[in-house]
This record gives C-alpha cells, sequence and structure tokens, in this order.
C-alpha cells in the first residue's frame, strides 16, 4: 500500500523524503520543472538532467593548443594559419615550440602556448591552434556544443549531447507521485538504492501532449549513477505499476489528482 508519508512530492533529485500537498492548488501556486532528456538508443544511454544543469562550451577537443599574449582580433587570422603551415613545415620543433618561436619572430609577440582543456568558455577571447585542420581562431567563434558536467564520486565526468542523440525538453509538475515503499528497512523501489517517481508531463518540446503522458525518473543513491528518464501514456504507466508490483489503482488516484489540476493551467 502507498504509505500517505511517502505518496506525493517535491524538490531536487536527491530527497529521500515526499511532502503530502495540498489537492486545491491555486493557478498561482503552481510551479514547474524543466528537464533535459539525453538518449543514446544505440549505446543505451539515458541522462534525465535539469535543464539548469545543461551548459554550452566550445569544443576543443584534445587536438587544440591555446596562445595566451596575443589579441586574436587584431590578427588576420588567414593569413596567419598560411604563414605557420609554411613555417611548421620547415622546423622539426613541437607544435608548442614552434608557436612560441613562430610569434616572436613574424609578430614580435612572446606568447605563452600550451595544450587547450577538451571544453572551452563559450565568451573567451582566446587564440586557438587546431592541429587537425591547421588554422587559427578565436575561441569564442568556435564550435559549441551542450554538455553536463556531474561528479562520480571521484573523478568529474562529461557528457556531450551528440547529433545522433535524442534531446527531448520536458516540462512538468515539479509534484511528484513516489513509487517507493517500505520494505522494513528502506525506501526503495526495486534494491536497495533504487528509487522511482512519476510526474506529470505538461509540455514535451514546447507543444502539449494531446493524450495524458507521464514522465518515469528511475534515480539511485549509489554514487555515479545518474538518473535516467521514460516518457509513458497513461496504460504504459498502469503496465509499470503493475510489474513493480504497485497497487496500480492506489497510484493512478495520486496521478489523476495531477490531471485535474493541470487541465486548471
Amino acid at each position: 500500500m502507498m504509505c500517505d508519508g511517502r505518496g506525493f512530492g517535491h524538490g531536487g533529485q536527491s530527497d529521500l523524503g515526499a511532502v503530502v500537498i495540498d489537492k486545491v492548488t491555486k493557478r498561482s501556486e503552481f510551479k514547474m520543472k524543466t528537464f533535459r532528456l539525453w538518449k543514446n538508443d544505440a549505446w543505451g544511454w539515458n541522462y534525465l538532467i535539469a535543464a539548469d544543469d545543461v551548459e554550452k562550451a566550445v569544443l576543443l577537443g584534445d587536438w587544440s593548443v591555446a596562445i595566451d599574449g596575443v589579441d586574436a582580433e587584431s590578427l588576420d587570422l588567414g593569413d596567419v594559419s598560411e604563414k605557420f603551415d609554411a613555417y611548421f613545415t620547415e622546423t622539426d620543433k613541437a607544435v608548442v615550440d614552434a608557436l612560441e618561436e613562430f610569434f616572436r619572430e613574424y609578430y614580435g609577440l612572446d606568447v605563452a602556448v600550451e595544450t587547450a582543456e577538451y571544453y572551452g568558455d563559450t565568451d573567451e577571447d582566446r587564440l586557438i591552434y587546431d592541429r587537425k585542420s591547421k588554422i587559427f581562431y578565436n575561441q569564442r567563434d568556435g564550435h559549441v556544443v551542450e554538455i553536463y558536467r556531474y561528479w562520480d564520486g571521484s573523478n568529474w565526468q562529461t557528457v556531450e549531447l551528440g547529433e545522433d542523440w535524442i534531446d527531448t525538453h520536458i516540462v512538468a509538475d515539479q509534484d511528484y507521485v513516489n513509487l517507493d515503499e517500505w520494505d522494513g528497512s528502506n525506501w526503495k523501489t526495486g534494491g536497495t538504492g533504487q528509487h522511482e517517481r512519476i510526474y506529470r508531463i505538461i509540455e514535451l518540446d514546447e507543444e502539449k501532449p494531446s493524450e495524458p503522458t507521464f514522465l518515469l525518473e528511475k534515480w539511485s543513491q549509489w554514487q555515479g549513477d545518474q538518473p535516467k528518464g521514460y516518457i509513458m501514456t497513461l496504460s504504459e504507466v498502469v503496465d509499470h505499476l503493475k510489474e513493480i508490483g504497485r497497487d496500480a489503482e492506489e497510484y493512478m488516484s495520486a496521478l489523476d489528482g495531477r490531471k485535474r489540476r493541470n487541465n486548471d493551467i
């Protein structure tokens, strides 16, 4: 049975508690939560991300060199690329040493050269040399990608939204129905440390769904695990509740409360 103190909730992805909500919610009190659902079915990757945690960054890769001590806007970078390409073919120096010597000889500049980080800030003016394409460019004019960073318990990990990924923008009622139940020792859905909850979806990719649609969030207390999301119809939610041994009628009654609230929006 669904416990009164665990059935409803709101908040972030890491809270274990759930709060009983007022069934009568005024329009001005209604709050929404925005997600990005990144999926790559070919690799089985699934990341449910709070929209505010997605960042934009310049993709520099492991083939770029950053050059400090020169104003990138003051140079004809096409001309610089041609001159350095000719210069570099005539030297046996490593690219870092060659760049420092090149700018000293051709422009009278003492520059500092270092291997660039894989991702860079989108608003930073910094001269970059791409060793693959053999061109110079200003970092803020580079190729921008969207990334999500998280701590896995030992290191920071970065997920980049690739062109072959599915990116779904989700707006949901921030109040969720918690599927966790007490097993005598822990609140959980499935194994120890595993949890699930369901949100009522208000918009999918800026459009209102044509039928009742829900977001199932699966999340874990284990370090390194990231929340996963599944978009479901009403019948799929019922099937899922039965699969995990929940009282479908009782939980669907809680979700129906979300339906009545959202239809008033």
